[in-house]
């Protein structure tokens, strides 16, 4: 006998078992990207709010692109 999640998400299952590996990875970076690109609509301001200075390496976007880059080349490039 099925279950209830067997029920709702086979459908699921076999429409993303369809798709090709190639968007997968295009998935995957869309979920890295947006992110990413969400941060930089904040104002500076903002982001070094607290901050002793305004000093260019204290900018948290900066570092939160820097550390996303190493998993779209890991995503991307290297899967």
């Amino acid at each position: 006998m099925r279950t209830i999640f067997e029920f709702v998400l086979g459908p699921i299952d076999s429409a993303m078992g369809a798709l090709p590996l190639w968007s997968a990875r295009i998935a995957v970076a869309l979920l890295l990207i947006l992110p990413a690109a969400a941060v930089w609509r904040l104002s500076r301001d903002w982001v070094l709010r607290g901050a002793p200075d305004g000093a260019r390496w204290r900018d948290l976007r900066i570092w939160a692109a820097l550390f996303i880059v190493p998993y779209l080349v890991i995503y991307l490039l290297l899967a």
